[in-house]
């Protein structure tokens, strides 16, 4: 057990794990827009987002205009982008007929957001509800890829490829929860 004492716009960030974090705090001092955060990491192409992290926090005192907690879930990546479709072939000297172009290939789907973090606050019955401000959002869900046309050789005959649907985009993360405990 500690002591904590932030400055204007200071910030404590807790790093995205799969264990809770527990903080148990005697006495805290948080300056105006100072916060603290939990978020998930994003996700990317090739890895999932992360869900805020879960957190128990326990200011026996405290002396602050606002207490604020960020503790949303990871956004989803977009999908990748479809491809441009092939070029048809030329028209040779004899027949003179261009082939067809290739389509186009549908954008990915975006990935979804993870959820946001379960936060368990134990404050001391004096501090002010209205002044507690906990963001536990699932994390947003991520864009579609991009549909892309098709490059077709122009000549008499030569149809262009249909253009690829785009991505659907992904599913926006579940919210998290917050319980308040009164000392």
């Amino acid at each position: 057990m500690f002591s904590v004492s932030l400055g204007h716009e200071a910030r404590i960030a807790i790093v995205p794990g799969v264990q809770a974090f527990n903080l148990v705090v005697v006495h805290g001092e948080f300056g105006t827009g100072s916060q603290i955060t939990a978020r998930g990491a994003p996700g990317t192409f090739e890895k999932p987002a992360l869900p805020g992290r879960n957190l128990t926090l326990r200011l026996q005192s405290l002396n602050a205009e606002q207490l604020s907690i960020d503790a949303r879930g990871g956004a989803g990546s977009p999908g990748y982008a479809g491809l441009d479709g092939g070029t048809g072939e030329e028209p040779g000297c004899t027949w003179g007929q261009a082939g067809r172009g290739y389509n186009g290939d549908s954008g990915g789907n975006g990935h979804d957001g993870a959820a946001g973090a379960q936060v368990r606050l134990e404050l001391p019955q004096s501090f002010p509800a209205e002044r507690i401000k906990v963001n536990v959002a699932g994390g947003a869900a991520g864009k579609g890829g991009a549909s892309k046309g098709c490059i077709v050789y122009r000549a008499d005959g030569g149809k262009p490829g249909r253009p690829g649907e785009p991505g659907l985009p992904g599913v926006a993360g579940p919210a998290g929860s917050l319980i308040l405990q009164r000392l």
